[in-house]
């Protein structure tokens, strides 16, 4: 059995909305196409913790289904977590994140305003399709999910140096989904 390929599309989150194009690499806001090698990472930057704690600036996201592979009718029951985030453990550490169906520019999420990515695998589905039905048919437009807006926060206590990284697999997020 094949299962479907979703990857995630990366956007400017201070660009334009690109709302009939996210499924694309078209979009004047389209940054990259995440994967697990080198570059196609999803980049936080540097967070000087020097002083005090503090979040990252605030990516986005969407999945999109790139290929069906066995899928018939629907991908369902989609659950974003993190399953790995070792390279935090020496200290304090939140992944926050909001998801949500119309793009704000210039989003910012941070410590008060988020809720936080699960380290454990859900229960049930906690992402939806772009206009909040459960389920995914297809690769278009209309067939992608939420806006994932993220940011990740480290306090003072975290060690100095580069965490996770293509290939580390000690910060890493995913996707799980149901599909027949």
């Amino acid at each position: 059995m094949v299962a479907p390929n979703i990857v995630f599309r990366q956007f400017d989150v201070a660009g334009t909305s690109p709302s009939g194009e996210r499924a694309q690499d078209t979009h004047a806001s389209f940054v990259k196409q995440l994967g697990t090698t080198t570059d196609t990472e999803l980049d936080y930057g540097i967070n000087n913790i020097t002083s005090s704690g503090i979040n990252s600036a605030t990516k986005v996201v969407v999945g999109h289904m790139d290929s069906s592979g066995d899928l018939t009718t629907e991908l369902f029951n989609m659950k974003f977590w993190l399953p790995s985030t070792a390279a935090f453990n020496d200290g304090t550490s939140r992944y926050n994140w909001e998801k949500i169906i119309v793009w704000e520019q210039n989003k910012v999420i941070d410590n008060g305003s988020a809720e936080v990515v699960p380290t454990t695998l859900p229960s049930s589905g906690n992402i939806l399709r772009q206009d909040g039905s459960g389920v995914i048919t297809g690769s278009g437009d209309a067939e992608v999910t939420q806006y994932i807006y993220m940011s990740v926060f480290t306090d003072t206590d975290i060690s100095v140096g580069l965490k996770g990284g293509a290939g580390e697999n000690t910060f890493r997020y995913r996707l799980t989904a149901d599909y027949y």
